[in-house]
């Protein structure tokens, strides 16, 4: 995510300046642009709360057909977009499959927000591959340091914790 954010940031001028055509900026754009989701994403997740809360408090209410409307086109757009995903690769349509991705997508968004934030903000630094399983001769190495960088993100965490307040 951080190095995806630093080379939008690099690049994206140029290439709206280059002499390609309108259609390949724009591929371009939204292809290099992509990581602008997570930190919205994120925004939308922490202001959930306090909007519930405030709209509770005000007796506000749009109708529940039409935050009925919201909730599809929302959710549905994502869901189309896994759906799209899998018939593209020709695998049989899971609806499980699709429903954990989108759980695991908003699980994670916390940690690419920050990341994607990072890279946008930031500049240079070094590209370390993450170490694959496996790669190692010292096994027990690896599991301990992996269980001991577990414990360093909490954020998916409290951000689960902090998310079911909207729900309770």
């Amino acid at each position: 995510m951080k190095g995806s954010a630093q080379v939008f940031k690099k690049l994206i001028v140029r290439i709206l300046k280059s002499d390609l055509s309108f259609t390949a900026k724009m591929e371009a754009f939204f292809h290099l642009s992509a990581n602008f989701c997570y930190p919205l994403m994120w925004l939308t997740a922490i202001l959930m709360v306090p909007v519930t809360a405030l709209r509770l408090e005000l007796d506000f209410s749009l109708g529940l057909w039409f935050e009925f409307i919201i909730f599809l086109v929302t959710f549905g757009s994502v869901f189309a977009f896994y759906m799209s995903g899998q018939l593209l690769q020709k695998r049989r349509m899971d609806i499980t499959e699709v429903f954990l991705g989108i759980v695991l997508g908003v699980g994670i968004g916390a940690h690419c927000a920050i990341a994607s934030i990072v890279g946008f903000c930031s500049s240079g630094g070094e590209f370390v591959r993450t170490p694959k399983k496996g790669h190692s001769k010292d096994k027990k190495a690896i599991s301990r340091n992996s269980y001991r960088k577990s414990l360093k993100h909490r954020k998916e965490l409290l951000m689960f914790l902090y998310l079911s307040l909207c729900i309770i």
